[in-house]
Order: C-alpha cells, then structure tokens, then sequence
C-alpha cells in the first residue's frame, strides 16, 4: 500500500501517469485538498484507492480515471461525513468497479 498524505505526494502538475497494479491500494488522505499530479490514473485487475479524509473533508481527485479490461478495481471513502470527489473523465473497458465506504462517493465531471 502507499498512502500518501500530501497534496503533492504524487508530484506536482508536471507528475507522470500513477498506475495501480494488481492486489495494489493507493490511500489517500489529502485533508481536504485536491491531489496535484493530474495525469492518467491507470488501475488494473484488483487495484484499489481508498481515501481517509476526515469528517467534513473533502479530498479530490481531477485526474482522468482508466480501468482496464477485465479489472475489478475497488474504490473506497472510509470516513462517514466525508466525501471523495472525483472531476475528470472515467473511462471503463468493462471493468467491474466496486464503490464503497461510509463516506460519499461523488463523480461531477467537469
């Protein structure tokens, strides 16, 4: 698991695409900011990111969203009152995405 805890954790704006392989988790707990590095976010087979934000918070993620084909990738917001946002497209190659967790889930493209 890498947990990252830091808006620029992953790289600024000029970071490189994050791939999550099979059995990985990427864990955030962004306190409410936005993740910096706003490349691809690739996820294959049974990868995983799951957000801890706190209680009011809302942590976001404007990256574009791949899943593989074929991948069953989890997403989850583990805090009740908080809410993970995603801005960017999410592109589904007939994956099966399973969202969960106490807080709330919210896709607003943009």
């Amino acid at each position: 698991m890498l947990s990252v805890t830091n808006p620029n954790g992953l790289g600024g704006s000029n970071g490189g695409a994050i791939s999550i392989g099979n059995t990985s988790t990427l864990s955030v707990n962004l306190g409410g900011a936005a993740l910096a590095n706003n490349n691809a976010l690739n996820f294959t087979v049974t990868a995983a990111l799951v957000d801890a934000a706190a209680s009011g918070n809302t942590d976001t993620i404007n990256n574009p969203i791949n899943f593989t084909s074929g991948a069953t990738p989890t997403i989850t917001s583990t805090n009740a009152g908080a809410t993970f946002a995603f801005t960017n497209s999410i592109v589904n190659n007939n994956a099966t995405v399973t969202f969960n967790g106490a807080g709330i889930l919210m896709y607003l493209e943009l």
